[in-house]
């Protein structure tokens, strides 16, 4: 017997870069925008999922895709949602390498280490 896996369904993401901090990706499904994170100043402002897409996965598809085009940026959010309790919010955030910031419990950051080139 082999193990089996479930895929997501193919959806497309579209990204649109503004400039070095400042962006939006859209998850889209046929021509229906069901996914979008904004980011302003290194700033991710939302992050939204249609209700019939939540807890599939598309959330972190989205966040991947996020991280992989910033992984030299530090990003930083506030871990307040209506809907989703805080503190599965912040788990959520947490496996995609976020942090508790110290001074403000409610923010969360992702830093990295800034590569110094030597001549």
């Amino acid at each position: 017997t082999g193990v089996q896996t479930c895929a997501l369904p193919i959806l497309r993401i579209e990204k649109e870069k503004f400039d070095a901090s400042d962006a939006r990706y859209r998850l889209i499904d046929n021509k229906k925008t069901v996914g979008v994170v904004n980011i302003c100043g290194g700033f991710i402002e939302d992050l939204e999922i249609d209700k019939d897409y939540r807890r599939k996965g598309y959330a972190t598809l989205l966040m991947k895709e996020v991280l992989k085009d910033f992984e030299h940026e530090e990003l930083t959010l506030l871990a307040d949602d209506c809907e989703t309790p805080i503190k599965i919010l912040k788990g959520f955030y947490r496996q995609l390498g976020f942090k508790s910031d110290k001074i403000h419990p409610d923010f969360m950051v992702r830093r990295v280490q800034k590569i110094h080139k030597t001549n």
